[in-house]
């Protein structure tokens, strides 16, 4: 195998990348893609809590809790105790942060387009399918060894 034949290769310097212009363009919001990810995550979902946050963007545990300490210090997230398991606390947007929540859709819409340009619709429908199902092939590989 040649390494730009290498999907773990590809999808990791396409990711790279892609962080890199999204963080740039998220400095005039003050954000990074990491908490706009986290944002996206509450405003889809509502009132979330930490562990389901963890489980829907593929993050462990200690990643979650400072992203969500950074975003709960600027005002754009809050925790509240959960009603059943004292230990667990749900996440939920402040008025500070449904404030920017348009913004939140807007320079997400506005960056997918902009790195999504140069294909056509059915490149697009097929590029998230096909992220989708390698996504989901994963989850069932076992994680032993190939030899």
């Amino acid at each position: 195998m040649k390494l730009n034949e290498c999907v773990y290769f590809l999808t990791t310097r396409l990711s790279r990348e892609l962080k890199k212009l999204f963080d740039k363009r998220l400095e005039e919001l003050s954000l990074t893609s990491s908490m706009w990810c986290v944002l996206m995550a509450v405003i889809e979902n509502g009132e979330i809590t930490q562990k389901e946050l963890s489980d829907i963007l593929s993050i462990e545990g200690p990643t979650t809790t400072k992203i969500i300490d950074n975003l709960e210090k600027r005002g754009f997230i809050k925790r509240v105790p959960h009603e059943t398991d004292r230990r667990a606390y749900k996440i939920s947007l402040t008025e500070k942060g449904k404030a920017i929540e348009k913004d939140i859709f807007k320079y997400g819409d506005c960056f997918m387009k902009d790195v999504k340009s140069s294909l056509t619709d059915k490149e697009k429908k097929e590029l998230h399918k096909l992220l989708n199902k390698i996504y989901n092939n994963i989850k069932t590989i076992p994680s032993s060894s190939c030899y």
